[in-house]
């Protein structure tokens, strides 16, 4: 019992590794900007169960492998693809309908600035990207 209420405290990451979640990536998007995203959910049930959705981008490489995939958001919500588009050279913005929280969102990767539609969030938060 000790063992389970340890796993509880662990970060998702490190549930991984217990060899309890399942990750299926449900959609992706080609060159938005030069970068490739794909689109993970990621459910892990051994004594609590937690789903989430990752949003991952990638530079395009010239070819069609991805170079240097990174995680940019992650949320707790129903596994539809998001929308991503290109706003200018150096913004991009990701677009959800209604989610229940978010874990992490961020506003700049690779020198590029990442706005966010989101329609509604069940659950706000001080993860929360601002309001633009």
């Amino acid at each position: 019992m000790v063992l389970g209420a340890l796993f509880v405290f662990l970060p998702e990451d490190d549930r991984a590794s217990w060899g309890s979640c399942i990750s299926e990536t449900f959609g992706e998007i080609s060159n938005v900007a030069g970068f490739d995203f794909q689109f993970v959910d990621t459910a892990c049930d051994l004594l609590a169960k937690s789903e989430a959705i990752s949003i991952f981008v990638s530079r395009r490489s010239g070819s069609s492998d991805q170079v240097g995939r990174t995680e940019i958001f992650k949320y707790d919500g129903p596994m539809e693809p998001p929308t991503i588009t290109e706003i200018d050279p150096r913004t991009i913005r990701i677009s959800v309908g209604a989610i229940s929280s978010i874990y992490f969102a961020k506003e700049q990767w690779d020198g590029i600035a990442i706005l966010y539609d989101i329609g509604h969030i069940d659950y706000p938060g001080r993860n929360d990207p601002p309001r633009r």
